[in-house]
């Protein structure tokens, strides 16, 4: 939309996922500057700042590239893998026999028979237990996956919003500044012989000829 001035007022394109602040097609960053939260990937695209999309496009094409294996499901398969295989391996054992089979405890005793149903109600104890340690793992395991997906967004946002180093300027200044020395003072040549002459010499140490003004 234009004012009276003919400049271009800028539109909401969307808002932050946390604290719900207004974001304006003229932000400058890839977060919401009230409360650092990422902006998401459809926001960031209605973005009129050319520089904030480009730095968002890296991130862009890793989300589409990794697809469902986010670092939040792979922390969590991880955690749930964990979780079973610590409980199987602390599950409850009985008394002249031993940790009951694993078959036996994920089945909760259905393929026992005989006096072997005396083992049941061990085998029922096992399962749940593998099932509440496998639980606590999964959720620990997306919790981690969260918080370090996040931190590696707030990370290259940052990166990519960091102001151009002045040393990468400093070398065409030096360079401008040696030529603009180099200007203002010419070096000083005999006009007889050719020899170099000092600074502050009135005539030349080898022929002697008086230096031209």
């Amino acid at each position: 939309m234009a004012n009276g001035s003919g400049a271009v007022k800028p539109s909401t394109v969307g808002e932050c996922a946390k604290c719900h602040k207004p974001i304006n097609s003229d932000h400058q960053y890839t977060w919401c500057a009230a409360c650092g939260e990422p902006l998401s990937l459809d926001v960031v695209s209605k973005l009129s700042n050319s520089y904030t999309q480009a730095s968002a496009l890296p991130v862009v094409r890793g989300a589409r590239a990794r697809g469902t294996a986010s670092p939040v499901v792979r922390w969590a398969i991880a955690g749930l893998v964990a979780g079973v295989t610590l409980g199987l391996l602390t599950r409850p054992s009985v008394p002249l026999i031993g940790q009951l089979p694993i078959e036996t405890v994920l089945t909760r005793g259905a393929n026992l028979s005989g006096m072997d149903l005396l083992l049941k109600s061990t085998a029922e104890q096992s399962f749940n237990q593998v099932l509440v340690v496998a639980i606590i793992g999964a959720v620990a395991g997306t919790l981690v996956g969260a918080y370090l997906g996040h931190q590696k967004q707030m990370l290259a946002a940052a990166t990519a919003e960091l102001p151009m180093s002045s040393a990468a300027a400093a070398p065409g200044a030096t360079i401008d500044a040696t030529r603009g020395q180099a200007e203002e003072l010419p070096m000083a040549f005999c006009i007889a012989c050719g020899t170099k002459l000092p600074d502050v010499a009135a005539f030349c140490p080898k022929c002697e000829a008086r230096r031209a003004a």
